[in-house]
């Protein structure tokens, strides 16, 4: 055949080649493009696709379970051929396992197949979450027509010529893709794009950003699909606006929902606080409803606070010596390479210190005591013999037992005995710094017997300590304390110890500023001036930090907290009847830094002031940290667990550190009601003419937190339960006002739903009616798109009779007549 007989029987329509149908692809997405409706209308009208949809309808109803399913062959085959998985009707095993899978866990089997359609099979049928009703239902029905009618449509064009059916699909899916890298993750459509571009199929063997900078150079988004067109202007049915309505109804509904449902909730954990303090008359009552539990707790409290604070005191004991142990254990290794004695004595030099820290009187084990200023007495859990040279006294038994109910039920706290463990680190160190450069390795392994020895002492510590807190926790869980504390005491004390950690983190913040300003004034181009003025100001903003202590209000009235920066340790009163009293143990940080660091920096002072920053202020903010963290667990416990009163103001506390979690989560699913400065929510219902406007409550959390302002004020100043019961009044009041503003815009919007419901139910009356069919709407590409794949076929064509679209020498009259038919090679050289 000549080319220019080649041409015209391609673009006539006659066909003879080998990859299937007598059609030219040309000539055959010619005659669907004349008429793409027409066609579209005339296929599913047809007497065998109406009989098929009818089959489907009638059997979609009569199908209860997974096998039978898999028994309803045409069913079965009318489904997968919806999904374009006809090819898998024979493979009932696979189609099961398919269909079981998850279709939310990423690695089930469904979603690890690298065809995406089966995991979009799993996510329709949705077995695992909803058993097999999915296809009873009027509109998923109306679903699996629609998508059986495209594909099967896309088929039947293939019966006349495959490449025309590509071009169907091309032009199909075109409008959903607005990038390359979308185009590479199809592999159909890559197959098409890059046939049509002329890119061989070995740029797959290229990095997808090279891949997609070749397809980014030859082809315009921009004009291929209709993305960015008005949507409005779409033709849609009926169905599609009432939908698009209820879509938004559902926004809105979901937004006010998780509103609703966290105000809800917020409102019953109140409500229920409320009524225990109406209450707690007649659970302090010794009388009352506890008269059996209160003589118990009474004579038990004193002890718990005493356990508590060794349990605590252990905890940090161990926290702190951990990783020293983990670095020495480093520095074995590390001992085991040197080569030089100066390596070898750095080595020594961290490990004495690092052992130091450990075993000395004021190191983490013997310094970590519990100070009962009550008894008078000091004591370590760690060290229950006590140790006379650090003033340790011993503990009274190996298991300090406290009976917390009358039944019986008993915290029970075991001391362990680190002294062998003290004796063995010191020995281990004395050995290392024994250690020859000459006789390297004997003289490590020697170090290291007795560390070993250190390490399971000190992981058995852990392990006492850690069943320890666990028992102390879960013994005082189960008591329901009724025995009434020193609220007010109790509620100064761990407002001061809060305070004081508040304010000793910001000045240690600070503290670091001073010593980069130290630093910098040694440099021989310090400005001394300038970074004077700012030493200065640092200067005062720390006094700020550490010379005034926090305060409460109830917005008339001011409580100021103890400073236990200044004040050394200050002795609380947690229980009148016992005389028991809870330390907090304080500094003198106006003495120790304020006292101490010169009011002016300069050259010659700044190394003085590093020096003393590196090693006095830095153990003293460390030493005062310790002991206001092992302090305040204490204080915790008795304030906020064991005294009733406090119980209830640690919940409400509780709450209000909540807030924010609460208020993120009613934001959950979308659009958030009551994050603060929240905007509106508007719903525009085009088949109702009307828009709802949901009003956002961007003032709740403001509202709450002021209505929770003065507790603490109520609590540290022996406020009564009554006023606690008026704090929570307000509160409620203003979680109540924002439930019912929140509700009233959730019944609007279900009348909305109603409404919307009913009129979707009378449009969907009967399934797969063409009015509800995308099938059957028309189709909008645009002309880059159509002379885009007009451009594929026609480079299928020539493929399918050997011919080629490059003007090589036997082909150049063949191409020349293709680009002079195009009209001045339009088509060829569309993208060129």
């Amino acid at each position: 055949m000549t080319n220019a007989a080649a041409a015209l029987s391609i673009l006539g329509g006659s066909f003879n080649a080998g990859s299937g149908g007598t059609t030219s692809g040309v000539a055959a997405f010619a005659k669907y493009k004349r008429d793409p409706e027409g066609a579209r209308r005339d296929f599913y009208e047809s007497a065998a696709v109406q009989k098929n949809i009818k089959n489907f309808q009638s059997s979609a109803n009569e199908i209860s379970s997974l096998e039978d399913f898999l028994k309803d062959r045409k069913t079965l085959e009318f489904v997968l051929t919806a999904f374009g998985l006809e090819a898998e009707l024979n493979n009932p095993g696979k189609l099961k396992a398919i269909i079981n899978s998850d279709p939310d866990d990423v690695n089930s089997y469904a979603n690890r197949l690298a065809d995406s359609r089966y995991g979009e099979l799993a996510k329709f049928l949705n077995v695992k979450n909803e058993g097999f009703n999915k296809l009873k239902s009027a509109e998923a029905q109306t679903q699996v027509i629609d998508d059986y009618l495209t594909n099967a449509f896309e088929v039947s064009i293939g019966f006349e010529n495959p490449a025309a059916r590509e071009a169907v699909f091309f032009l199909r899916r075109i409008n959903e893709i607005d990038s390359a890298l979308e185009i590479l993750g199809d592999l159909p459509l890559r197959n098409i794009v890059t046939t049509a571009l002329g890119l061989p199929a070995q740029i797959a063997n290229q990095s997808v950003l090279k891949q997609q900078s070749l397809i980014d150079a030859k082809l315009d988004f921009d004009r291929l699909n209709t993305l960015d067109r008005d949507e409005e202007n779409a033709s849609k049915t009926e169905l599609d606006l009432v939908n698009n309505d209820l879509s938004s109804v559902k926004k809105g509904l979901a937004a006010v929902t998780n509103a609703s449902l966290e105000l809800s909730t917020l409102q019953d954990q109140l409500e229920d606080l409320r009524i225990h303090l109406q209450d707690i008359d007649n659970i302090t009552d010794p009388t009352g409803v506890l008269a059996d539990e209160i003589p118990v707790q009474e004579a038990a409290i004193p002890e718990l606070i005493r356990q508590q604070g060794l349990i605590a005191a252990a905890e940090k004991a161990l926290i702190n010596t951990d990783p020293n142990l983990t670095r020495i254990d480093a520095i074995f290794k590390e001992a085991a390479g040197v080569e030089t004695q100066e390596e070898l004595d750095a080595l020594k030099s961290e490990f004495d210190r690092l052992v130091t820290e450990i075993t000395s009187a004021d190191g983490f084990i013997k310094g970590s005591n519990y100070s009962d200023s009550t008894a008078g007495t000091t004591e370590n859990l760690l060290l229950p013999s006590g140790d006379g040279g650090s003033g340790i006294d011993a503990l009274p038994s190996a298991k300090t037992t406290t009976v917390v109910k009358s039944d019986g039920t008993a915290v029970v706290t075991s001391s362990l005995d680190l002294s062998g463990f003290l004796t063995n680190l010191d020995n281990s160190n004395a050995a290392f710094q024994a250690i020859n450069l000459g006789s390297l390795s004997a003289d490590i392994a020697a170090a290291k017997v007795d560390f070993e020895a250190v390490e399971t002492d000190f992981k058995s510590a852990q392990v006492y300590n850690g069943v320890n807190a666990s028992s102390f926790a879960g013994s005082v869980s189960s008591v329901n304390f009724g025995y009434s504390l020193n609220t007010q005491a109790l509620s100064q004390g761990i407002s001061a110890v809060d305070d004081g950690l508040t304010r000793l983190s910001k000045a240690a913040a600070v503290i670091s500023e001073i010593r980069t300003l130290a630093f910098d004034a040694q440099a021989d181009d310090a400005d001394i001036d300038e970074l004077n003025t700012a030493y200065g100001a640092k200067l005062d903003e720390l006094a700020s930090l550490i010379n005034d202590a926090g305060t409460a209000t109830d917005g008339t009235n001011t409580f100021t907290f103890d400073n236990l920066l200044t004040g050394g340790t200050i002795s609380y009163e947690a229980d009148a009847a016992s005389g028991k009293n809870i330390d907090a143990r304080g500094g003198s940080l106006d003495t120790v830094i304020l006292g101490a660091l010169p009011t002016t920096l300069s050259a010659a002072n700044a190394n003085g002031i590093l020096s003393y920053i590196d090693t006095t202020v830095t153990d003293s903010l460390s030493e005062l940290k310790d002991n206001l963290v092992t302090d305040r667990k204490v204080f915790a416990f008795a304030a906020n667990v064991a005294d009733p009163l406090g119980a209830i103001d640690a919940e409400i506390r509780q709450i209000n550190g909540d807030l924010d979690a609460i208020i993120q989560r009613a934001g959950e699913s979308g659009d958030n009601l009551l994050k603060e400065f929240g905007r509106d929510l508007k719903i525009a219902l085009g088949t109702l003419s009307t828009t709802i406007t949901v009003d956002a409550q961007g003032g709740f959390k403001e509202d709450f937190k002021n209505a929770l302002s003065s507790l603490q004020y109520v609590a540290v100043s022996g406020g009564l339960a009554a006023s606690r019961e008026s704090i929570l009044n307000d509160a409620l009041f203003s979680v109540g006002s924002t439930l019912s503003r929140i509700n009233a815009e959730k019944f609007t919007l279900n009348i909305q739903n109603s409404i919307l419901g009913e009129k979707k139910s009378s449009l969907t009356n009967t399934s797969g009616s063409a009015e509800s069919l995308d099938f059957l709407k028309p189709l909008e590409n645009t002309n880059y798109a159509i002379k885009f794949i007009e451009q594929y076929l026609i480079k299928k064509d020539l493929e399918a009779i050997g011919g080629s679209t490059t003007a090589q020498p036997k082909n150049a009259s063949l191409v020349g007549l293709f680009q002079d038919i195009s009209g001045g090679g339009g088509l060829l050289n569309l993208l060129s």
